[in-house]
């Protein structure tokens, strides 16, 4: 918070869809401890929109290393910046925001793969070893982008001599058989010895009984079924299996099942099917044929179904609207696996006709590009007899993964995107065994796209991270965070329901941890209590109205109240007490709470007493009110059913005080014949109505805006025109509260204009224009709609015909073309804090700042009466 902007621009491969702005940033330090791959990480751990950067060469010489937005899967656009790092080097971490973002969070730091075995699955990515992990990694990349699984350690032990092993597979006996499950998985058993195994005469096919060069796995069927291995077609070598029931495959009673050349399997390719009992461990040999054996690498392919499956699985290819621009065997449409980053152009709702080949340790990528005009379901459809690698992507090349395919024929990836442009990936699932030969390189992609499905629909919504953060005005309905979203929206549906202004962020930010409040917050209890509440925090003892029989706590004037209050598993507690005045008091109640609460002044009988005053503002929420003698209800409770358990993160405790006057006797300008004069114009007055009554006249039926006529607790100005014109007095998107303004000639109620809602002014603040004639005096009325009161700060600008009392034409229309726009606020921010005679100082105080800003952006449009 607070910090300035001094890095320099990001290139261009740093815009993953939203520019490359950089603001508010602070610098760290890093060295390298190792070489290796590094993640700098934000992600679900920041309460703003960050922005990540990387250099080395030092301040005065930056040079760039790499960069992140918005990380995978990371809420709120957090960011994740993953980099290679070389040891002893020193860089430069920048940390800052997506354009003007500040905020708080924590910065992880972390090397890939946490010290991992390079020769065991864990499910992060990358492994201990560097070297190792960087040729696997060429390999296949998602092992140092998503998970190191199977197929990494199987090209580990394949590349990286087994982990210590030499060139011997690590799986080369059966004893050290590595256990797999269904799906595919990558293999080689080059190096491997031969095991003296002895088949039986049932697995002669007709070319002899020879089987070496094997390497060993397990599988353990969940169910009972047709167990199924098959390198039919994916291999580059001549394959034999068999399977056993325990690793003395000299035991003729261990033997299962075994397979030499699978039925329509090119190359001597094979397929091994048994019938799999539930929770039996089979150990399977694949090796080669012939003594030594045949020796090679690829994919093997395991099912478990009611049928013996097949590597190559019948898959019926739809028709396709275009065909790859890419000849099988070259490279150009490789995306950002090639150096010119090409990327095919893909129509959406429309299929592909593709290619996808791997042999000698390489494979095909094909990267396809569109674009959405607006939120939408996208689909990536591959439909092959393998498993392919399908992704929806980012259209950069540090790419955001939305989604990951699954599935076979088709392999199947769905992600909710907004409007922009995205890319998708198609690739072999393997490196070896499907040449441009093999039946299995063909492929049909299906692109779609549903505007705003059930599953995607528009933005808006508790835990939708399109509505944007719950810690500022998102001008939609609801918030990112859910927990918070939730809690904000029972207490105030018109958060969820209408829009996410500044009076619900400010509610997270007093309720909400990832905001900074509920979990402290700036609210300071007082500590000088003579009352006790005396219910333990979890009971329901003082429930008033909402427990049968009503039961209540008391207080009385002069008490400062300590209890506490919760809300958990769809109940909460409510806290009533009767307080019993002798004679006509003006009472003031104060709340003091480090989460969102409730305050009521109540009167008359359960089961519905009536309001005499709702509390307003926050640390204390305050309620002031003149009553004759008799007993009335304060009541206290969360608005909210979930989310504050006793001793959770959030603070139960509360204070409860009881003065006897308004909070100082109230605003002295409470009466109109008390209003207190506005001698500057243009001018912003920042005021309260807390503690205010209402003492204005009826409003007329033209100010009913579809809400009714209530005009609550007010307060009065008086101001003499300075123009012949238009008086623009706003509250908009500048109070606390549910505004409404009135003026008039006089304080005997002759009506001149009223607002209630201001034309998109957040939170039902108000922007009244009222016509004026130069030196008369208008006497205006502040206050809220029904009881509402609250703080805010009210400005008054004048439009028209000088007239000589410090007024101008449209003071705020700096370039004089009757338009107050962007072209006037380039003027001001230009000037930003330049004092004297400056452009930009609208209110003539001697500085250009916040105050010129207000008048600025509450007069934004057309001046009226403009010449």
């Amino acid at each position: 918070m607070g910090a300035s902007t001094d890095g320099p621009e990001l290139p261009a491969e740093c815009d993953e869809g939203f520019g490359t702005d950089f603001g508010q940033d602070i610098w760290f330090e890093f060295v390298a401890p190792t070489t290796g791959n590094y993640n700098f990480s934000t992600c679900n751990d920041a309460d703003y929109d960050t922005r990540l950067a990387m250099y080395t060469g030092g301040c005065s010489v930056l040079e760039f290393v790499g960069c992140n937005d918005d990380g995978p899967d990371c809420a709120g656009f957090t960011s994740l910046l993953t980099v290679s790092l070389n040891e002893g080097e020193a860089y430069l971490l920048r940390v800052g925001g997506y354009g003007t973002a500040e905020g708080t969070g924590n910065l992880t730091v972390s090397v890939f793969g946490g010290g991992s075995n390079c020769f065991e699955e864990h499910p992060e990515p990358g492994c201990d070893d560097p070297v190792c992990e960087a040729i696997v990694c060429d390999f296949d990349p998602i092992c140092c982008k998503v998970e190191w699984d199977l197929n990494c350690v199987i090209t580990a032990t394949e590349q990286c001599g087994g982990g210590g092993g030499g060139d011997v597979p690590e799986n080369d006996e059966c004893a050290s058989a590595i256990e797999v499950t269904e799906g595919q998985f990558e293999y080689s058993n080059l190096g491997a010895t031969d095991d003296p195994i002895v088949l039986p005469a049932e697995c002669d096919e007709g070319f002899g009984l020879d089987f070496g060069s094997q390497v060993w796995f397990t599988f353990t069927p969940a169910t009972d079924c047709k167990v199924t291995f098959s390198t039919c077609n994916t291999v580059d070598y001549d394959s034999r299996m068999a399977a056993f029931s325990d690793c003395d495959f000299t035991d003729p009673a261990n033997f299962v099942a075994c397979n030499d050349d699978g039925a329509g399997c090119e190359g001597f390719t094979s397929i091994l099917c048994f019938d799999g009992i539930a929770g039996t461990t089979y150990y399977i040999a694949i090796g080669g044929y012939g003594v030594p054996g045949a020796q090679g690498s690829g994919v093997c392919t395991v099912t478990c179904g009611d049928v013996c499956g097949d590597a190559a699985k019948p898959c019926d290819l739809p028709a396709c609207d275009a065909v790859e621009e890419e000849p099988c065997g070259e490279d150009l449409n490789g995306g950002c696996n090639s150096t010119e980053n090409i990327a095919e152009p893909i129509n959406v709702n429309s299929s592909i006709c593709g290619t996808a080949w791997g042999e000698d340790g390489t494979r095909d990528t094909d990267w396809f590009e569109f674009t959405l005009t607006e939120r939408s379901d996208v689909t990536w459809e591959l439909y092959n007899g393998l498993s392919m690698a399908g992704f929806i992507l980012s259209a950069d090349c540090d790419p955001v993964v939305f989604a990951t395919g699954e599935g076979q024929c088709p392999t199947v990836a769905t992600a909710c995107l907004e409007a922009g442009t995205y890319r998708v990936f198609a690739g072999a699932a393997s490196f070896e065994g499907i040449s441009c030969d093999s039946p299995l390189v063909d492929y049909v992609g299906v692109l779609t796209a549903t505007p705003q499905s059930e599953e995607c629909p528009a933005p808006g919504g508790c835990g939708d991270p399109a509505s944007g953060s719950c810690c500022e005005p998102t001008g939609s309905p609801g918030c990112d965070d859910e927990e918070c979203c939730t809690q904000i929206c029972t207490a105030d549906p018109f958060c969820c329901d209408t829009e996410w202004d500044q009076i619900c962020a400010d509610a997270a930010a007093i309720t909400c941890t990832i905001c900074g409040g509920g979990g402290g917050g700036d609210c300071e209890l007082p500590v000088d209590t003579n009352v006790d509440e005396e219910e333990p925090c979890g009971e329901s003892l003082n429930n008033g109205c909402n427990q049968d029989p009503a039961a209540f706590g008391t207080i009385a004037v002069g008490n400062v109240l300590s209890g506490t209050l919760w809300a958990d598993g769809g109940g909460r507690d409510t806290d009533w007490f009767v307080l019993s005045l002798t004679e006509e008091s003006t009472i003031t109640v104060s709340l003091y709470s480090k989460t969102l609460v409730d305050l009521f002044i109540l009167e008359g009988d359960c089961p519905e007493p009536g309001l005499v005053q709702e509390g307003v503002g926050d640390c204390p929420v305050q309620a002031t009110a003149t009553l004759p003698a008799g007993d009335y209800l304060i009541f206290a409770g969360i608005p909210a059913f979930d989310g504050v358990p006793c001793g959770g993160e959030i603070p139960n405790d509360y204070v409860l005080e009881i003065t006897d006057g308004g909070g100082g006797g109230g605003p002295s300008n409470d009466e109109c014949a008390d209003a207190i004069e506005i001698t500057e114009v243009p001018s912003v007055t920042s005021y309260s109505t807390i503690g205010a009554t209402t003492t204005g006249p009826d409003l007329p039926e033209e100010c009913d805006e579809g809400f009714g006529t209530d005009f609550g607790p007010d307060i009065w100005y008086k101001v003499v025109a300075p123009c012949d014109g238009t008086l623009e007095v706003s509250t908009c998107d500048a109070a606390d509260y549910d505004t409404r303004l009135a003026a008039y000639s006089d304080c005997d109620g002759t009506f001149v204009a009223c607002n209630d809602d201001g034309p998109d002014c957040a939170g039902f603040t108000s922007v009244m224009l009222v016509p004026v004639l130069c030196d008369q005096t208008y006497w205006i009325r502040v206050g809220g709609y029904g009881t509402a009161s609250g703080n805010g700060d009210l400005s008054i600008i004048c439009s028209g015909e000088d007239c000589g009392g410090g007024g101008s034409v449209c003071p705020a229309d700096l370039n004089g073309d009757c338009l107050i726009d962007g072209q006037d606020l380039g003027i001001l921010l230009g000037n930003w804090l330049c004092e004297g005679d400056c452009d930009g100082d609208i209110n003539d105080d001697g500085i250009v700042d916040g105050e010129d800003l207000g008048l600025l952006l509450g007069g934004w449009g057309e001046c009226p009466d403009c010449p």
